[in-house]
This record gives structure tokens, C-alpha cells and sequence, in this order.
């Protein structure tokens, strides 16, 4: 159980504007150019080489076999989001 003074600093910080989305200190697509990085570095750990990330393109540059790492085949086609979002007449 936390203490007295804990539980208040947690009701303080709650209640405060900081925590509203607006104020988020970690963006959305800052957040996607992580998430990029740590799954580069991944799949250059599996390959067990270097690989060249072109930013722009978001693709490995010139490897074929990092490239079909880079995503997969949804396993139930509710789960393909490409799909979903044809079927809702987003895209």
C-alpha cells in the first residue's frame, strides 16, 4: 500500500494539465520513429549484419531479406489492417 503522501502526489499529478494529450511529451510520430529504430535493430540482429534504413522509403536499401522481415501476412483477416480499414470505406 502506498503511503499517505505518495497517494496525494499521485491525486495531485492526475488532476494536474500536464497529463492531459494535448500536453503529451511523447508525440505520436516521435513515437513511430522509435518503434522504426528498435525493429531495424532487430531484424539486423536476426540477419546478424548491418543494414542501411532509408528514412524516406522506410525500407532496407538494397536487401531483399530485410525488406520481407519488415512486416507479415495478418494471421485472420480481421486482424489485417488494410483490409479493415477497406471495409470501413476509409481507404
Amino acid at each position: 500500500m502506498p503511503c499517505a503522501g505518495c497517494r496525494a502526489n499521485r491525486i495531485t499529478a492526475t488532476g494536474s494539465k500536464a497529463l492531459l494529450p494535448t500536453a503529451n511529451p511523447s508525440p505520436i510520430q516521435q513515437s513511430a520513429y522509435s518503434l522504426e529504430a528498435c525493429a531495424a535493430a532487430w531484424i539486423g540482429m536476426k540477419l546478424k549484419r548491418k543494414l542501411a534504413w532509408d528514412a524516406v522509403t522506410e525500407m532496407f536499401v538494397g536487401d531483399d531479406a530485410a525488406n520481407a522481415l519488415r512486416g507479415r501476412k495478418a494471421c485472420k483477416p480481421e486482424y489485417d489492417f488494410e483490409l479493415v480499414l477497406q471495409r470501413a470505406g476509409i481507404v
